[in-house]
């Protein structure tokens, strides 16, 4: 199952990634350029008939630099689940530095819309919230109108913490249950 990575650069897509193949964080990774393509066994025993079975994912992790959004559309129309990450700091700074560049950061409306108008409206919607270190770093509403979402045949909000691993549970089951959504629809994919 492919699952395409979105989001501003230096928000953790990467660590989710890391995580979700079992391997362990690291502060201060380096930051993506491009598309990162790598595998992660998801076992499938949350969803009532598929317990047993894993699903094999394709982690697309896409660099968040602006140099790389065009890419984005080139995939988005293709059967996958889309993983939008965000965080509360990417949404109320309009910039980050790092290694001494500024790059801007892009409100979670402009991820959905980019979602939504490249052809991946079709797909399931998992947004998570990264750096969700502790329950008062939660946002109970992702900042996206619901006319936006609605979109979206499948649509999921997940807190998480790439550092700590904190909200894992709920990551795993809203794969699991796009997975599933996918295998229901169309079969494997």
């Amino acid at each position: 199952v492919k699952v395409l990575v979105l989001g501003n650069g230096r928000i953790g897509k990467t660590q989710i990634c890391r995580r979700l193949r079992g391997e362990e964080y690291v502060e201060d990774a380096d930051s993506t350029h491009g598309i990162l393509v790598t595998s992660a066994w998801l076992p499938m025993d949350g969803i009532v008939g598929q317990q047993g079975r894993k699903a094999l994912l394709h982690l697309w992790d896409f660099g968040g630099q602006d140099l790389y959004h065009g890419t984005h559309g080139l995939f988005l129309g293709s059967r996958s689940i889309v993983l939008i990450v965000w965080t509360t700091r990417s949404e109320n700074e309009t910039t980050h530095e790092h290694g001494g560049i500024t790059f801007r950061n892009h409100m979670l409306p402009y991820w959905v819309e980019t979602v939504r108008h490249g052809g991946g409206a079709g797909q399931p919607l998992i947004l998570a919230q990264n750096m969700c270190e502790k329950a008062e770093d939660e946002q109970r509403r992702p900042p996206v109108d619901d006319a936006i979402l609605d979109a979206f045949p499948a649509c999921k909000l997940v807190q998480y913490s790439a550092k700590l691993d904190r909200g894992r549970r709920a990551l795993d089951e809203a794969i699991q249950q796009a997975v599933d959504w996918h295998w229901e629809r169309q079969g494997q994919i």
